[in-house]
Order: structure tokens, then C-alpha cells, then sequence
């Protein structure tokens, strides 16, 4: 038997994720750019938050195409960093868009 399970994806600033992160033990940290991206502008270490962060490539670098893999990875990747699904992870994506707007 699934329950329906209720999502809202909204913008927030890098402060706001920032404090999400560091207080909120079920929250997570996607890095979604390839990895030359993510090597060429920088990444937050996992040790930073308690191994909560995660290299999921949305697309791949040498085609630029979707990742068929990416959903797949995801859940991996959430299963390994909680011991239990709550119905309140955050999840925060980050993206090459979103360090080009800070910088």
C-alpha cells in the first residue's frame, strides 16, 4: 500500500540553504552539474555537513544529455545518507545556474 507523498520545489537563496543545512539534520545537498563542473567551480565537502552532500551529475558531460541514471542514483544516494525515509527530508539541488547567479 503507497502513500501519497506531498513535494514542493521553491528557489532559495545560498544563506537560506546554508542555515537549512547546518540545522536541519534531515536535509541533504544534490550537486547536480557534471563533475568537471563541479571540479572546475568548487564543492562542499561532505565533512562540512555530516556527509550529507551528494555528486549526482543531471546531465553528462561529454554529450550534455540527461542521465537515464539519474533518479536511480538519487535514491541510492538518500538511502545511504538516512537510515530511515522521514517524511520531511529537504533535499536542496545546486546547480552550475545557481553558482553563476551567486558569483
Amino acid at each position: 500500500n503507497q502513500q501519497c507523498q506531498t513535494m514542493s520545489v521553491v528557489t532559495i537563496s545560498t544563506q537560506e540553504a546554508f542555515e537549512i543545512l547546518n540545522n536541519d539534520k534531515n536535509s541533504l545537498l544534490v550537486d547536480v552539474r557534471s563533475f568537471e563542473e563541479a571540479n572546475f567551480s568548487g564543492v562542499v565537502h561532505p565533512s562540512q555537513l555530516d556527509d550529507r552532500v551528494v555528486i549526482v551529475p543531471w546531465k553528462k558531460s561529454e554529450t550534455m544529455q540527461a542521465n537515464p541514471k539519474f533518479s536511480e542514483s538519487l535514491s541510492y544516494f538518500i538511502s545511504k545518507v538516512f537510515s530511515r525515509e522521514s517524511e520531511k527530508t529537504k533535499v536542496i539541488f545546486i546547480c552550475r545556474r545557481c553558482i553563476e547567479k551567486c558569483c
